[in-house]
């Protein structure tokens, strides 16, 4: 994905959440505001956002609500490809093997659970923000077996 920044911390998050759905995003939003290390600083429906808009706005982490249709998808590739210093982070996402190895291809950097609580959420957006990586528990056998596989693909 490139350059990976890393926010210490006492640093504000900046966050822009894409969520397609206004009933969920904006409660969102409100609950995020509330984090004195979080500065929400960009929200929109996924029709109404730019890759463009969300790459200039200054953000650390884009928060994607399940990002699996051919738009969503597009805006993260080209986001990694124009922005790869911002950190993004799934929600709302399936415990599907074949969704999770999709949009973790595409460059999301946190995978979080449509049963998650509003703190796994927070607490995903600041692992991201540092550098690491978030994962379900239930889902990291898929990517050690994705690893097994391409090291014994590369041998053979």
């Amino acid at each position: 994905m490139g350059q990976v920044s890393v926010i210490d911390s006492t640093s504000t998050i900046s966050v822009y959440v894409v969520a397609e759905h206004r009933l969920l995003r904006e409660p969102l939003v409100r609950l995020l505001r509330k984090r004195p290390d979080i500065s929400v600083i960009g929200a929109s429906a996924y029709s109404s956002v730019t890759t463009f808009e969300i790459a200039t706005s200054g953000c650390d982490v884009l928060l994607l609500d399940s990002p699996t249709t051919g738009y969503s998808t597009d805006l993260i590739n080209d986001l990694s490809a124009r922005a790869p210093h911002i950190q993004l982070v799934a929600f709302g996402m399936d415990v599907d093997p074949s969704t999770f190895i999709k949009v973790i291809s595409s460059g999301v950097s946190g995978y979080v659970l449509k049963d998650a609580s509003a703190s796994e959420v927070i607490v995903a957006i600041r692992d991201v923000s540092r550098g690491d990586a978030v994962c379900p528990p239930r889902l990291c056998k898929i990517l050690f077996q994705l690893a097994v596989r391409e090291l014994q693909r590369r041998k053979g």
